[in-house]
């Protein structure tokens, strides 16, 4: 048996952070519950975390440990100690003086600091803890002493935990390897299906290979697997997705995860198996994240979403699912904006501002980078929307949501949420600010950036995507989906838009002729507000006459594409081009489109 130091952090995939926080001038308190069975018998010695502030704005660092969160005269009252942290590049650590021994109670391990000043970070305006996204119980309470005046657990309200790295001493032998399983596990009916268990490295050698044993109520399995990559150094952890298979009925079961063997060798770790509840169930849903943007022409750096948005049109194909918000705050009432700002489904901290299911906030950079970490998550249901003209003269779209889930619910808090989103939307007055005239590209590579490097403080001729048009039920339609939900059952329910009432707040029918149109359908927790699924119809031309003018939308007689070298391009595809429109008046309209 070693003894070795190892670094415990509910980051278990060690993803950049996103940021919460209160805008104010108070006393923060943040902390994890060490309580994970495979961490008996380790010593606490030390911690650290990422806290994202000027040291100009910090007062009273520090770090502790605790039986239980509790407060004394409404400050944090530790009861195993507290020592003075120190802080460097935008890093709080701390030793401490004894090491505390974890029990099968767990520990509680955390930080605290004074913000004194709000001139804080440019990059995480106001919002001084660390998390990122996660679902793990005991990941993060919250403490402050202005706003949040009560320990709060905010795991399922945020979908995210802290980033706290707390430091181990621990004992491991040779092999061993401890299993941890989430609450809640899926199966779907009579197929092979991988379960996701976490493994955590207990011995001296790389997991390359594990065998296996599981209960999922009356019925057994087991099975071998080698894994694509190895859990290399004791303390590391990964989430393995192990096939398994039932003859269960579909219904909810005790589910028990045994490693037995590591590497060939027999597992001896305490923590070698775990429990939970597994439901087999009837499909697997296709996981569609929502992509949310808000932005604006006037906002000079909203091209970094502009261009997002695109790339991940390009790169997923019908698996992404965009909204884009224009905002008054950025943007005249008589171009794209529909919306007033306090109906977004989101606060919007800056602009450009993004959420994927709207959970934590992001700058829309990053959605190339987390998007497929939402993409691994289990949705409650499935869905499918079809859009269609209910007349001749197409004065009416209707959409066709159809809803399947994969348990029953009774009392539950689910909703259904349409909206419908314009492709394809230009016009000679709409200019794209731009701050990025003669500088580097940020955030996702893309030629897209030539059309702002290369461009002048305002851009002409952009085509704008997945632009939400028309949006009156943001938090879903009451009495949309029924008071029970038997699994398996597909509800459909029935969505009109009357094409007169899409107008801009500026009372404005906006939309070019040339314009494309679809409806994005979402189910909604009501509880936590966020999205656990969405999908989007098949786009339908939007023909309609008699536009109000914003600018020229004279019948379009001939159309040329060049290159951005400015050679004439037959047949464009995959790239950025310039699009040479002739126009019945003879006049000519020059946009810049991307062709995917």
């Amino acid at each position: 048996m070693t003894a070795v130091e190892m670094e415990y952090t509910y980051n278990v995939n060690n993803d950049d952070p996103m940021v919460y926080g209160f805008n104010k001038k108070e006393t923060y308190d943040v902390a994890v519950l060490l309580n994970d069975p495979t961490l008996i018998g380790a010593k606490v010695s030390g911690m650290k975390v990422f806290l994202p502030v000027d040291e100009s704005s910090l007062a009273n660092l520090s770090a502790w440990m605790t039986s239980e969160l509790k407060l004394d005269e409404k400050v944090n009252s530790p009861d195993i100690c507290s020592v003075e942290a120190s802080y460097s590049d935008y890093y709080l650590s701390a030793t401490f003086p004894e090491p505390y021994t974890i029990t099968a109670d767990g520990v509680y391990v955390g930080y605290s600091f004074d913000i004194t000043d709000l001139t804080v970070k440019e990059d995480y305006p106001g919002k001084p803890i660390a998390v990122v996204k996660g679902d793990m119980d005991g990941g993060l309470y919250v403490h402050s002493s202005r706003t949040r005046k009560k320990w709060t657990d905010l795991v399922a309200d945020l979908g995210a935990v802290s980033m706290i790295v707390v430091t181990l001493d621990v004992d491991y032998n040779d092999y061993d390897a401890a299993v941890d399983l989430p609450a809640n596990s899926y199966l779907p009916l009579d197929e092979e299906y991988p379960v996701p268990v976490k493994i955590v490295n207990h011995g001296q050698n790389p997991i390359r290979e594990i065998g296996y044993s599981y209960t999922i109520g009356d019925f057994t399995g087991e099975g071998t697997l080698s894994l694509d990559e190895p859990i290399n150094s004791i303390g590391d952890n990964a989430i393995v997705r192990i096939p398994m298979k039932t003859e269960a009925a579909i219904g909810s079961y005790p589910f028990t995860f045994t490693l037995e063997t590591v590497n060939g060798e027999a597992n001896t770790d305490p923590a070698r198996v775990s429990t939970g509840e597994l439901s087999v169930i009837p499909f697997v849903p296709v996981n569609r994240p929502l992509v949310e943007e808000y932005t604006g022409l006037n906002c000079g750096f909203c091209p970094r979403g502009y261009i997002a948005m695109e790339e991940m049109n390009r790169i997923q194909g019908d698996l992404f699912i965009g909204m884009a918000y224009h905002s008054d705050s950025y943007e005249s009432k008589n171009a794209m904006v529909v919306m007033e700002y306090e109906d977004f489904p989101c606060q919007v901290s800056g602009y450009p501002y993004g959420t994927i299911n709207r959970m934590a906030g992001m700058d829309p950079s990053e959605f190339p980078y987390v998007w497929e970490d939402y993409r691994d998550d289990m949705p409650m249901a499935d869905l499918d929307v079809t859009a269609e003209w209910t007349d001749s003269d197409m004065t009416e779209l209707r959409a066709t949501a159809n809803v399947r889930f994969i348990k029953d619910f009774d009392n539950h808090d689910y909703r259904l949420a349409i909206a419908l989103v314009a492709d394809n939307l230009f016009n000679d007055s709409w200019k794209q600010s731009n701050y990025f005239a003669g500088k580097e590209p940020e955030g996702i590579e893309s030629e897209l950036w030539d059309l702002f490097i290369n461009g002048y403080s305002k851009v002409e001729g952009l085509t704008f995507n997945d632009v939400v048009v028309y949006y009156k039920d943001v938090k879903g339609i009451e009495g949309a989906l029924p008071e029970s939900i038997a699994v398996g059952e597909t509800i459909s329910y029935n969505y009109s838009v009357k094409m007169e009432d899409v107008v801009n707040l500026g009372g404005k029918q906006f939309m070019n002729p040339e314009a494309k149109l679809h409806f994005v359908a979402m189910v909604l927790d009501g509880n936590t507000g966020y999205a656990i699924n969405s999908n989007k119809s098949a786009d339908v031309a939007y023909t309609t006459v008699g536009v109000d003018e914003i600018g020229s939308n004279a019948e379009v007689t001939a159309t040329v594409y060049l290159d951005l070298q400015g050679r004439r391009v037959d047949c464009p595809q995959n790239g950025i081009f310039i699009k040479e429109d002739t126009l019945a008046d003879g006049s000519v309209r020059i946009s810049k489109v991307v062709v995917r």
